[in-house]
């Protein structure tokens, strides 16, 4: 064989490859990605108690929003203060 057969060959071998490895990965991890996509018409087919559920903060990040206005509050007041007392 001649160096440019043994060439030949290996791109047709990693062409061979990508084409497989494409189809596989189409097939097997694709195929269901449609039906398990958020839609609006699944949104539209849920209850209202499902969508308040999802849309909904976790208790930490309730609790860290508390957190966080407790402090925007100490802040404002602070702010208030030095501009009262700088008037």
């Amino acid at each position: 064989m001649t160096a440019f057969t043994n060439l030949n060959n290996q791109i047709r071998l990693g062409y061979f490859v990508d084409a497989v490895t494409v189809q596989v990965i189409e097939r097997n991890l694709l195929r269901n990605l449609e039906s398990d996509i958020l839609s609006p018409l699944k949104v539209n087919d849920m209850n209202d108690k499902l969508i308040a559920e999802l849309a909904a903060d976790g208790e930490s990040i309730k609790q860290n929003r508390q957190r966080l206005l407790g402090n925007l509050k100490i802040l404002e007041d602070g702010q208030k203060a030095f501009r009262f007392v700088e008037n």
